[in-house]
């Protein structure tokens, strides 16, 4: 995790004080129909593990209630819609990987409130919110419906991603 999140304590000490973070990750949240941007709101850190965890901290209880900066939000969705872009607003749930979820796991996550799930971030935003940075984060939910024919890999997320207009 101290790896991980290295760069975020190096945007902070060279005197940055907001971080915009991006990501692609699955859409969890069933009206989300195809690729869909979400500027989180809060997240789950499903990861089994802390960021905070082993580094010496004079205060290692880092509050999270209020991390993700409304402002800084609240812009983005009106210049989305300033250009045609609509970005939901919701609760990204952070996991380990390399597999993508199953079914089950899928609607686990949205009963525990997830709008999206992926593989990475939520360290990042810890790390950013410990250092006291402002914080935003903006995933496209690269939604794969149950219905469709294909398998989810890489391959067909990335396609999913090149295949994005503004």
């Amino acid at each position: 995790m101290y790896q991980i999140t290295f760069s975020t304590r190096i945007i902070k000490a060279i005197g940055c004080q907001n971080i915009i973070l991006t990501n692609a990750c699955g859409g969890v949240r069933e009206s989300f129909k195809g690729p869909t941007f979400m500027a989180w709101n809060d997240h789950i850190n499903y990861f089994g593990d802390d960021p905070l965890i082993g580094i010496e901290l004079d205060d290692p209880f880092v509050d999270m209630t209020k991390k993700y900066d409304k402002g800084m939000r609240d812009l983005l969705i009106q210049c989305g819609k300033k250009v045609g872009v609509n970005i939901e607003e919701g609760v990204y749930v952070g996991r380990t990987g390399p597999s993508y979820e199953t079914p089950a796991e899928v609607r686990a996550f949205r009963a525990m409130g997830a709008d999206c799930v992926g593989m990475s971030t939520v360290p990042e935003c810890i790390v950013a919110s410990q250092v006291g940075l402002r914080v935003m984060v903006v995933s496209l939910a690269c939604t794969i419906l149950e219905d469709d024919p294909y398998e989810i890999n890489h391959e067909l997320v990335c396609k999913v991603i090149g295949e994005m207009t503004i």
